[in-house]
């Protein structure tokens, strides 16, 4: 029942500031990460690690936080054919231990999912499942869909699978 103060911030640059109402929803638009987008059999991978790929946001009162993709999306003029929606945890809620729920390919885009660390020099050991094991190599992360690497503090990995086959990364378990 009190106004929150909410600061977002990517790496060490601060992105926004604003205040949400008690009770109330607010939108607040942030901008893409280029090097994240995958919205296209010709920007389908590989996989990569991003350094300060992702957003922080801070508040001074307990907020629910949901991601939308795509609330006013574009790319090159047109737009995006695409539609998700997830629930953002706080810090304090992680385990770091998960398993992965993915979408497989569709219509030639490739399935992925995305791993980041809130603190620097978090190891995140991949372990992929029997339909995990194809993927487009990169970012510290084996064809095969295994990979121990290294993230920083706001670092993101994307692992991306292969367009060809029958790969799903539902099921391969992240241990960070």
């Amino acid at each position: 029942n009190q106004v929150a103060n909410v600061t977002i911030t990517r790496g060490n640059n601060m992105v926004t500031q604003t205040m949400v109402a008690a009770n109330n929803a607010q939108v607040i638009n942030l901008p893409y990460v280029a090097a994240l987008v995958k919205d296209s059999i010709d920007n389908a991978g590989p996989t990569v690690m991003v350094q300060d790929g992702a957003y922080r946001l801070r508040s001074t009162q307990p907020v629910s936080v949901y991601q939308y993709e795509p609330i006013e999306y574009t790319l090159n003029g047109a737009f995006s054919f695409t539609n998700d929606a997830s629930i953002l945890l706080p810090v304090n809620t992680w385990t770091g231990n998960y398993l992965v729920a993915a979408w497989a390919q569709w219509s030639g885009i490739p399935g992925f999912y995305a791993v980041t660390a809130s603190q620097d020099n978090t190891k995140v050991t991949l372990s992929p499942s029997a339909t995990g094991k194809l993927v487009q190599a990169g970012g510290g992360v084996a064809a095969n869909g295994t990979g121990v690497v290294m993230l920083n503090s706001g670092d993101v990995l994307e692992v991306i699978t292969q367009t060809a086959g029958n790969a799903d990364l539902t099921g391969t378990l992240v241990n960070a």
